[in-house]
């Protein structure tokens, strides 16, 4: 299948993505409340930006390949409806939000080049390419879903349990499905550039998040020693 060498390539990768410190604190329940609230600025913005590019897809499928233009409409509304709501969960009404204060946020730039590398492969590179650009967002999500606690006590659960759904899950096959539907031969080593690309750009993403967030907790902490 075309997929699995997508995923073969993905498995060199995931012993990093495992062991990253923001993935670390999302399984201990330790990650702190500074880097999570950034993240979830960050992730915000980028998913807003994820779900147009699964409509670009949508779009250029919808002449000749309806029945899969549907599918990446349903994909960008599932992000919208889903994601998006769980961020508004987490910033506003969960009951951790004591700990997230509004912030203005500036868009890193590990955020913008991966949503520049997106809108460019799904508004001009070759079908089978720009699908396996959006790719790992969902599947690296699932292989981490799969190896978070299913613990309705831990701190992260509403988040972590939203990559182990059965609607998530099912979106992810769906993906692939299609993906393997517009397999081409010629294009194959493209596919798996972009595919490549999109691992490399989730990494300096949680890089990032970690960075400013840890920023952020070591600048509070300091203005708290000042006014003590």
């Amino acid at each position: 299948m075309p997929f699995s060498r997508l995923h073969n390539a993905l498995q060199s990768f995931m012993p990093l993505i495992s062991t990253h410190s923001f993935n670390q604190g999302l399984l201990k329940g330790n990650l702190p409340f500074s880097v999570f609230n950034q993240f979830l600025m960050q992730d915000k913005y980028y998913l807003s930006h994820y779900a147009k590019a699964l409509t670009n897809i949508a779009h250029r499928l919808h002449h000749q390949h309806q029945h899969d233009a549907k599918a990446f409409h349903t994909f960008a509304n599932s992000i919208k409806k889903t994601e998006i709501n769980m961020h508004h969960r987490y910033l506003n009404t969960h009951q951790s939000t004591r700990f997230f204060k509004p912030i203005a946020t500036n868009i890193n730039p590990a955020i913008n080049a991966y949503i520049q590398h997106l809108h460019e492969s799904t508004q001009t590179k070759p079908i089978p390419v720009a699908i396996a650009a959006m790719l790992p967002c969902f599947v690296i999500y699932r292989e981490l879903g799969a190896i978070m606690p299913n613990n309705p006590e831990h701190r992260f659960y509403d988040w972590i349990k939203t990559y182990s759904s059965s609607g998530f899950l099912d979106n992810t096959e769906k993906m692939i499905a299609v993906f393997n539907a517009h397999d081409q031969v010629d294009l194959r080593d493209q596919a798996l550039e972009s595919f490549t690309a999109s691992v490399q750009h989730e990494i300096k993403f949680w890089d990032s998040v970690i960075e400013v967030g840890e920023l952020r907790g070591e600048k509070h902490a300091a203005n708290t020693l000042r006014h003590h």
